[in-house]
């Protein structure tokens, strides 16, 4: 991964999920740090955080992004 990190996080289930600045959330193995996903959104992205199996993360345009981690489908997306 190329980029800064903007925020980390990690679930009970092994996942880690991390944010970038230019809108990319990857998702990683806890274990070995390896990337098992990607997914792009065309903004800045703030500190994701997960509930019912979504990673929620808001972005710099003021939408709230969800992610079903189970198959990386866009859940929802708001205007704040």
């Amino acid at each position: 991964m190329n980029g800064n990190f903007v925020y980390f996080t990690s679930t009970e289930a092994g996942g880690a999920y991390a944010t970038l600045i230019d809108g990319r959330i990857y998702a990683l193995d806890a274990q070995t740090g390896q990337q098992k996903w990607l997914f792009k959104i065309d903004a800045s992205l703030s500190s994701p955080a997960i509930a019912n199996q979504t990673l929620y993360v808001g972005d710099s345009e003021g939408h709230l992004h969800g992610v079903r981690l189970r198959d990386r489908k866009r859940k929802v997306e708001t205007e704040s």
